[in-house]
């Protein structure tokens, strides 16, 4: 979108006063003043303030007749802007990221003042810092753009819930993410299935099947020969990308000790602002309740992810109830499959993990944890919450 949220900046002439020697009061021309549509507003520039106004002034007020500039603002509540940015894959080509902010002015005379005139261009440098960003691709080929879909949505929308865009006057949420297919995966699939139709290979020529990820998830292996070209691009459309926001299913354990609860309040608060779904004892557990039974049916049937939490006081208590929860959660590590991330350790200071035995030769200190110490909580949650949705979406 050119020119949001200022629309429009003038710089005014200066007005005299009018008739017979100058006596009249003065007035502004009309056509000084830009004509605005119903979701804009003016704010002029008078002296060293700014004023804002809805067009209904009169031409002869001293914030008109004697400001030296005027602008129009934009301020449609949720208006979107849309960036684009380009991450390396595994192939020649890249994949590229196309992600929709939904803006909304605040305060219109902070917009004018810091000069926002071009939302795209500040946004996509937003976009650019973010640079755990750029390495997502790059172990993936096109066929597997649906896992590059939803490790780019969970990035996204980790970095947008732990540094939100801030730009005066301004607020911000996220509208969409997707990654949309390269035209050379297109034009890859159709040229191949061009050849043989052509009889360009013998038979014992033709190409290796090619693996695709499919919409569902699952990974298939294509005969060029045999996949007409519309089953081919199934799941690839080169305009669209994956849904924006993957509808998260089950929910993340929290499991800590009373000490550290400040802590876990900030990053419940983070994981819920990300659209995760949090259980933790305090909200609930219910009175009347068999809070062990409780507990151990949350981490047993619907945990998809568990958060151990540990800090140096958590340690140095020898007995707690997260013992309990922790060698429960470690035998339900022990029935998953390895490479299914579901307990990650997590430390609030400059503590050291527990050794404890989680099967088949390894330990919980050979499960990267994540840092959410004071001085590193940002980074530290960023890539927790990006973790956490990978593994829910």
């Amino acid at each position: 979108m050119a020119n949001y949220p200022i629309i429009e900046e003038r710089f005014l002439p200066k007005v005299l006063r009018g008739g017979p020697w100058g006596l009249s009061s003065p007035h502004r021309s009309a056509s000084d003043v830009p004509r605005l549509r119903a979701h804009e507003i003016l704010v002029y520039r008078w002296g060293g303030s700014y004023v804002v106004d809805d067009g209904r002034s009169r031409l002869s007020e001293d914030h008109v007749v004697n400001a030296t500039s005027v602008s129009v603002v934009d301020m449609r509540e949720d208006a979107p802007v849309t960036v684009q940015v380009s991450i390396p894959s595994a192939d020649v080509g890249e994949f590229t990221i196309q992600v929709t902010f939904l803006c909304t002015v605040k305060k219109p005379e902070e917009v004018v003042e810091a000069g926002l005139t071009n939302m795209a261009d500040s946004l996509m440098q937003y976009v650019v810092r973010h640079q755990p960003l750029f390495g997502l691709g790059e172990e993936y080929q096109f066929g597997q753009i649906n896992t590059v879909r939803r490790y780019v949505w969970a990035e996204v929308r980790a970095y947008v819930t732990i540094r939100p865009p801030r730009f005066r006057g301004m607020d911000f949420k996220l509208g969409n993410v997707q990654v949309l297919t390269p035209e050379a995966l297109t034009e890859f699939f159709f040229k191949a299935h061009q050849r043989e139709l052509e009889g360009r290979r013998t038979a014992d020529e033709s190409p290796a099947p090619v693996f695709v990820e499919m919409p569902d998830g699952q990974g298939r292996r294509m005969d060029m020969k045999a996949a007409p070209r519309d089953v081919m691009l199934q799941g690839t459309d080169s305009r669209l990308g994956s849904p924006s926001r993957p509808e998260l299913r089950g929910h993340v354990f929290i499991s800590y000790v009373r000490e550290d609860s400040l802590k876990v309040d900030r990053l419940q608060q983070v994981l819920e602002t990300a659209g995760v779904r949090v259980w933790r004892d305090t909200a609930d557990l219910w009175p009347g309740e068999d809070w062990r039974e409780k507990i151990r049916h949350a981490i047993t049937e619907d945990a998809l992810v568990f958060l151990a939490c540990f800090s140096s006081r958590s340690l140095a208590r020898r007995k707690t109830y997260q013992n309990e929860e922790l060698t429960l959660a470690i035998d339900q590590m022990r029935l998953r499959r390895p490479d299914e991330p579901w307990l990650i350790p997590v430390r609030f200071d400059d503590c050291d993990i527990p050794d404890s035995d989680i099967g088949r030769g390894r330990s919980l200190l050979s499960i990267h944890c994540a840092d959410l110490s004071d001085d590193r909580f940002d980074d530290g949650a960023t890539r927790l919450t990006a973790a956490v949705l990978r593994i829910l979406g």
